[in-house]
């Protein structure tokens, strides 16, 4: 697990991808629109990858919530990140 946190790989897409210490991944936001043949046209894509957010800092529940897989720390939806004995 700790060997993937940073590590950049090519996706199918053709974006590069970076795999962050919440177990999600950073890509680039893109914005399309359905054309006739049902498949996507994109109209707008941003230059850089966007940090994954695990919890929604808009919604009160989740705003405390953390994922943070770092090692020794075990917490994927915990107020605090809780520490594992290996």
């Amino acid at each position: 697990r700790q060997a993937m946190y940073g590590q950049r790989i090519k996706a199918p897409s053709g974006f590069e991808v970076v795999m962050n210490t919440n177990h999600h991944l950073s890509k680039p936001v893109m914005i399309g629109k359905i054309n006739p043949s049902g498949t996507f046209d994109v109209i707008w894509q941003s230059i850089n990858p966007i940090r994954a957010e695990a919890w929604s800092r808009y919604i009160p529940d989740s705003a405390k919530r953390t994922a943070d897989w770092t090692f020794p720390w075990v917490c994927g939806g915990c107020i605090e990140p809780k520490f594992k004995e290996w």
